[in-house]
């Protein structure tokens, strides 16, 4: 009981424990980057359309191309190389991980279950994966991650009109940089304005 009070009850030691995953997810994101060589997968079509970017050009115009100019920034940082074609899908992914607490607190998980599910998510893979590849639904999914925290606050949370409208303004932001990298994000953004308006209708009547 007293390692549990001082390990998961106490908010800096979660914090820190927090921090210390995602600087962890950093480095096992970033070992070996390099490998491959030569553009992998659908790399073939986005690092020809970042590098278009960066001459002034557009191509791959059946995606947005927020995606692209964020792989593109990649490159203008580290190189056109493996490591700046990658870079943005490494940040990116962190970004995913450092998501999931905030999103299983706002759906009401205690402590120990947040850390546990950052540690499924690190470790299913899936998010290693994509973060050595430089594709959209890496970069899109930060973007969409953290409007569903926003979705869960509104949803669960009682919040003032103030933080009400806030956590509206974040999530449709969000919502929208996600659906600039695919446009498959809009599903999301759609699901929930339905949910809204649902919630909405029923207190009307």
């Amino acid at each position: 009981a007293t390692l549990k009070t001082a390990v998961f009850q106490t908010p800096r030691m979660q914090l820190a424990i927090r921090i210390a995953i995602c600087a962890g997810a950093l480095g096992l994101f970033l070992w070996n980057i390099d490998f491959p060589k030569t553009p992998n997968f659908d790399e073939a079509h986005y690092i020809p359309a970042a590098r278009a970017l960066l001459e002034g050009r557009i191509v791959n115009t059946e995606h947005p191309p927020l995606g692209k100019w964020l792989i593109a920034q990649g490159m203008r940082v580290a190189g056109d190389n493996p490591l700046g074609w990658r870079i943005s899908s490494v940040v990116a992914a962190v970004a995913t991980l450092a998501a999931i607490p905030s999103l299983m607190s706002a759906l009401g998980f205690s402590a120990p279950w947040i850390i546990w599910a950052m540690l499924m998510t690190l470790f299913n893979q899936f998010l290693f994966v994509q973060s050595r590849i430089a594709m959209l639904d890496t970069l899109m999914m930060p973007f969409l991650l953290w409007s569903w925290v926003h979705f869960a606050r509104i949803w669960n949370q009682p919040l003032k009109a103030n933080e009400q409208r806030r956590a509206l303004l974040s999530l449709g932001t969000l919502a929208g940089l996600a659906a600039s990298i695919k446009w498959v994000a809009l599903f999301s953004l759609i699901w929930m304005g339905l949910s809204f308006a649902v919630v909405w209708l029923f207190r009307a009547w």
